[in-house]
């Protein structure tokens, strides 16, 4: 349990036997830190100095008292003072391969909570001053390169390292302190920026759909055939998207810290709105493909119209089946 079993990278701490290592302040750790909902606890053997520590805290604030424990304890009785570091001045050519967002494998790809994966992942960018700048909470910070894909802190001894394939292109991540957590670079389809944004442009449309409804309805009271089920068709899907994310805030305002342990009966009805707008989603895809089809509606400016309603409720079809909102894809 004290030998070094795994490891990603033969430059970084690595797994034992149910403990993993840590670097704190140049001193090789083994352990095992975690937290339950009532519970946060951390576990550190310093074999070099003989010195054991474990701690649990029972209480709200305790995961944050926890992690910062073993730290505080180095940096009091065996401070270290780290030398600064030259960037190398050609980091600047290969920087951008890098930058990006990277997210952890550990967690779910499968079910629903893969929509966690929309609360961002750990931002890589690239600075000025050739370093790299990792937005992850307390283990991000500045970052240089000390060798090909090895970078340290600097002001601290923490490294990370990136994984690339035989094309050298950079596929993945691994932090100093989560041997057991590593990390993929997403493309644009995880993008916490793209979805957001083409969300939010897609309720635009929805919204305005159904506000052009209330202050038109003489119009839509005309429409006859063809036109009348386009429109309705609009309706349709931009109440069926609208309701859906509207009320699945409300829904994990209520219940979302119980989705953790189980499936509340409000969230099983709820997960019946996905699907509902993908059909309806679906619908109104072959309503737009009839509007160019028979020149329905009142001149290809409102074509135009209705087939960017059409291309919101495409991404939103998209976005409830990649992150695994839509279909009851609860954990076993």
């Amino acid at each position: 349990m004290l030998t070094r079993n795994f490891t990603h990278d033969d430059r970084m701490m690595g797994m034992a036997l149910g403990f993993y290592e840590t670097l704190q302040n140049g001193i090789r750790l083994l352990g095992h830190g975690g937290d339950t909902s009532a519970f946060h606890s951390d576990f550190a053997i310093d074999q070099e100095n003989n010195i054991g520590i474990f701690v649990s805290f029972a209480s709200g604030g305790g995961s944050a008292v926890r992690s910062a424990f073993v730290p505080a304890f180095y940096d009091f009785f065996f401070p270290e003072t780290n030398a600064p570091i030259t960037p190398p001045p050609d980091f600047k050519e290969r920087a951008a391969k890098y930058a990006g967002t990277y997210l952890f494998w550990r967690g779910s790809h499968t079910k629903f909570m893969k929509a966690t994966g929309l609360t961002g992942g750990v931002k890589v960018v690239p600075t000025p001053d050739n370093t790299l700048i990792i937005a992850f909470g307390p283990m991000g910070g500045e970052y240089v390169e000390i060798e090909e894909s090895l970078f340290i802190k600097t002001d601290g001894s923490e490294k990370l390292a990136f994984q690339t394939n035989d094309a050298g292109e950079v596929t993945g991540m691994y932090m100093h302190g989560l041997p057991f957590m590593s990390m993929f670079k997403v493309g644009l389809e995880y993008n916490t920026g793209f979805n957001m944004m083409m969300l939010a442009l897609s309720m635009i449309m929805f919204i305005a759909v159904i506000l052009r409804r209330m202050y038109q309805g003489g119009i839509y009271s005309s429409l006859q055939g063809g036109n009348k089920r386009a429109a309705k068709s609009s309706i349709i899907v931009a109440w069926a998207n609208v309701a859906c994310i509207g009320l699945v805030l409300v829904v994990l305002t209520l219940v979302g810290d119980r989705l953790g342990t189980e499936i509340p009966m409000l969230f099983s009805l709820w997960n019946w709105l996905p699907i509902i707008a993908m059909l309806a989603g679906f619908y109104h895809i072959y309503n737009a493909v009839l509007v160019w089809k028979n020149g329905l509606l009142d001149g290809n400016f409102a074509r135009v119209r209705y087939t960017f309603v059409a291309g919101g409720s495409l991404f939103m079809c998209w976005f409830y089946y990649f992150w695994n909102i839509a279909g009851f894809k609860y954990y076993s």
